[in-house]
């Protein structure tokens, strides 16, 4: 929790300005742009870039409002799986972290340079070993031998990815000793 100086004359001048350590000018600016003009607006504008900026400073400062309005924000806005699971690590975000990791190990692509960087080594692995596990149980599905459908055709059993499955493992592997995370209602 941030704790304002309560000495005399602090923060009447620029001489005896109260610090804020951490805090960017510009954050500071959107903060106070936001608290004039955006708490009863639902028109106020602003960028990706922003409400990040804003869920930054409000969660430093505990302004809840502010930080459920931009997390509001944030989740309209359909952020990528990475960016959600680094903003949800970095802001005790939880209930975004295991639609986001499902979403990363159910993506046709793996996870690329720029991206294991950002989610950092540990993450990287625990991503990979969920999707390994995936494509395996998906390989031996698709090598189970055809069968025959009610008008006698033959048929090959089309593997898929089971959600389901998927929840499992991702709890299993990032969550091992720990109850599931929180999911957002669907």
């Amino acid at each position: 929790m941030l704790a304002f100086a309560k000495e005399a004359g602090m923060g009447k001048t620029d001489e005896c300005a109260i610090a804020l350590p951490n805090v960017a000018i510009a954050a500071f600016e959107l903060l106070l742009r936001f608290l004039y003009f955006g708490v009863r607006e639902e028109s106020f504008s602003a960028s990706s870039e922003d409400w990040v900026a804003l869920l930054s400073i409000a969660t430093s400062f505990q302004f809840q409002e502010v930080r459920e309005r931009a997390l509001a924000e944030l989740e309209s806005l359909h952020l990528d799986a990475v960016q959600r699971i680094v903003l949800a690590r970095e802001y005790d975000i939880a209930r975004w972290l295991a639609p986001a990791y499902i979403d990363v190990c159910v993506r046709e692509r793996s996870v690329v340079p720029d991206e294991a960087q950002r989610l950092g080594a540990t993450v990287t692995a625990h991503i990979a070993e969920v999707r390994e596990k995936v494509l395996l149980g998906m390989l031996i599905e698709a090598q189970k031998p055809p069968f025959t459908d009610s008008f006698g055709k033959w048929k090959l059993k089309t593997p898929t990815r089971d959600l389901h499955h998927v929840e499992q493992l991702v709890d299993e592997v990032l969550w091992p000793d720990s109850f599931p995370v929180p999911r957002k209602a669907s």
